[in-house]
C-alpha cells in the first residue's frame, strides 16, 4: 500500500494539515460559543435631580463601555422655566468646562447649547432645559473608557452644577455599537436636542 499524502488546507489565512485543521476549527467553535454565552450587561438606569438651589443630587455615576444607559434628569424645584432652568450636558474627556460654559452663556437662542464646531465635537449628548417639575430622559450607549464631565450650561450654573460619568472598560462584553446600530435604538429623534449620533432622547414628561 502506497504512502498516504495529506494535503494542507488554509484556515484564517494559515495552512494546516487536515488533522490540524479539525483541531483549529474545534477551538474556533469553542471561542465563538463562549463569546455568545457572555453575560449581557443590564441597562444602566441613572436618575439625577436638580433643584432651585442649583445643585445636582449626584455628582458621579459609573457605567461600562457598550452598556445601554437611560439617564433621567428631574427638576424637583418650584421656579418656572422662564425664571430658572437647568439641564445636563455630557462632554468629552478633557473638555475645558470654563471655556465651554463661556460659549454656552452666549447661546441663548439655542437654549445655552453652543453650536460652534468645537463645542459640537465636545458634546456627547444633553437634556433639554427644565423648569420646576419638569423631567427629561436621554438614552445612549456608554462610549470608550474614560472620565466624561457633565454640567448645567445655564448661565452661571456650571461652577456648582457639575459631575463626572466614569466609563469602565468591558472585560467580557462587546465594544460599543457602531453609529448605525445605536441610531436604531430610538424610532424617533428630537430635533430640539442636538446630541451625538449615537444618542437619542425622549420627550419631557
Amino acid at each position: 500500500m502506497g504512502k498516504r499524502w495529506e494535503f494542507p488546507c488554509t484556515v484564517a489565512g494559515l495552512s494546516y494539515s487536515p488533522a490540524m485543521r479539525q483541531t483549529v476549527l474545534l477551538l474556533l467553535a469553542t471561542l465563538v460559543t463562549a463569546a455568545a454565552a457572555a453575560p449581557v450587561l443590564p441597562i444602566a438606569k441613572i436618575e439625577i435631580t436638580c433643584n432651585d438651589q442649583m445643585t445636582y443630587n449626584s455628582k458621579a455615576f459609573e457605567v461600562t463601555t457598550g452598556q445601554r444607559v437611560t439617564l433621567t434628569l428631574k427638576n424637583v424645584g418650584k421656579i418656572p422655566l422662564k425664571a430658572m432652568s437647568h439641564n445636563l450636558v455630557l462632554l468629552q474627556p478633557g473638555t475645558s468646562l470654563a471655556a465651554f460654559a463661556g460659549k454656552a452663556n452666549a447661546a441663548k437662542k439655542t437654549d445655552f447649547i453652543p453650536d460652534d464646531a468645537e463645542s459640537e465635537k465636545a458634546i456627547l449628548t444633553h437634556t433639554r432645559l427644565l423648569g420646576g417639575g419638569d423631567s427629561h430622559t436621554i438614552h445612549f450607549y456608554a462610549p470608550a473608557p474614560g472620565a466624561y464631565p457633565f454640567i448645567c450650561s445655564s448661565p452661571g450654573h456650571f461652577s456648582v452644577m457639575q459631575g463626572v460619568m466614569t466609563v469602565k472598560p468591558a472585560l467580557w462584553h462587546s465594544p460599543p455599537a457602531q453609529d448605525g446600530q445605536i441610531q436604531s435604538m430610538a424610532s424617533r429623534s428630537d430635533s430640539t436636542v442636538r446630541s451625538a449620533p449615537w444618542a437619542s432622547s425622549s420627550a419631557v414628561e
